[in-house]
């Protein structure tokens, strides 16, 4: 009967030290999980945010010769399904790379672990195992509380860092009385990221204008407009503005150029570029730029210019209607009258996301 008992209490703890060996197991491939998971969420979402800066960037701006003239057609907008199934390969990639090390640390250890539990004798409590993964778990989760707030001091940081604004294409136009040569360079605090004609490596670009607007570069090619985007940092000022609707956009956007001061030329050419990707939208929030966008993105031209106007959009897309103390435009632009000279007209924008 003795026996008996023996070999029962033998069972029982064969079967608590199995379920403990169950439990073990389960829990070191939830925390080895749930770390790659954190890892691959936070370099998914990094990715996403990134590319959300810059929605509608295109890998080729679009500008084609039809008719003789060339046009800047507006870009596609890329799914966010697309631009996430982009970014999987990167993040599934860096997440690798990152928590192999890790992963590993926490393998070798569940097996000592496990070992040391199959090795317990019959009749002791397997303490020590336990206290080991105890260790694991705290260390793990010390780790992914580390990383979690690293993350938000790098988010912090960020976001006290002067914004990236994608300057979507800033086009410049140039009208002299007399045939003339006009050096344009640009000054920016950012980079370049696509220009047309090519912008050369020093000096700007040089070409010849006349009174009808066209541009001929010292290759002897003409164009109607210089073309150029980048990121420039600078903080936009939303202070003042408009918030329209999608559908009365085109009506805002009119008005808007005509007070500022732009042809019928260079409104056709501006709204034509925008409003698709505006229109659709419930409410557009608007508001044109001056001294933040021209400080961040100096025109330096020789010979100065009689009349520089420069057209800087910003505006972002919303759900909502959003009070926005009014803009006053009129004071911003200039009348077709008072273009004269040697003109320079500049339009562009950049689409925030909120």
């Amino acid at each position: 009967m003795k026996d008996i008992d023996i070999l029962y209490e033998t069972t029982e703890v064969k079967k608590k030290t199995e379920g403990w060996k169950k439990i073990f197991v389960i829990l070191t491939a939830l925390i080895i999980l749930g770390l790659d998971c954190a890892c691959f969420v936070i370099f998914l979402r990094e990715s996403m945010c990134e590319k959300n800066k810059d929605p509608y960037a295109t890998e080729e701006v679009r500008i084609v010769e039809i008719d003789g003239q060339w046009q800047i057609l507006p870009p596609e907008e890329e799914p966010v399904g697309e631009k996430m199934i982009k970014a999987l390969p990167d993040c599934l990639l860096g997440t690798i790379i990152v928590m192999a090390i890790p992963d590993l640390v926490l393998f070798l250890l569940a097996v000592c672990i496990y070992k040391l539990i199959k090795r317990k004798k019959a009749g002791e409590r397997p303490w020590p195992p336990i206290i080991a993964g105890a260790v694991i778990l705290s260390s793990s989760a010390l780790f992914l509380f580390l990383a979690i707030v690293g993350y938000i001091k790098h988010v912090e940081e960020a976001s006290k860092k002067v914004p990236e604004v994608r300057a979507h294409a800033p086009v410049i136009y140039i009208y002299s009385e007399e045939t003339q040569s006009v050096n344009v360079d640009l000054e920016l605090d950012g980079y370049l990221t696509f220009t047309f004609p090519e912008y050369p490596s020093e000096g700007g670009w040089n070409v010849t204008a006349d009174s009808e607007g066209n541009l001929i570069d010292d290759n002897g090619r003409e164009y109607d407009f210089l073309f150029w985007e980048a990121v420039v940092y600078f903080e936009p000022d939303f202070s003042h503005g408009a918030c329209v609707t999608g559908n009365d956009t085109e009506k805002y956007l009119y008005e808007a150029c005509e007070t500022l001061g732009l042809n019928e030329e260079e409104t056709a050419a501006f709204i034509g570029y925008w409003l698709p990707q505006m229109e659709k939208n419930d409410y557009n929030v608007i508001c044109f730029q001056t001294d933040r966008f021209d400080d961040a993105a100096r025109l330096n031209i020789e010979p100065s210019p009689d009349v520089l106007l420069r057209v800087n959009m910003v505006w972002y897309p919303t759900k909502k209607f959003v009070d926005i103390e009014e803009q006053d435009l009129k004071g911003m632009g200039i009348s077709q009258e008072q273009r004269h000279g040697l003109t320079v007209v500049e339009w562009g924008g950049e689409r925030i996301d909120r």
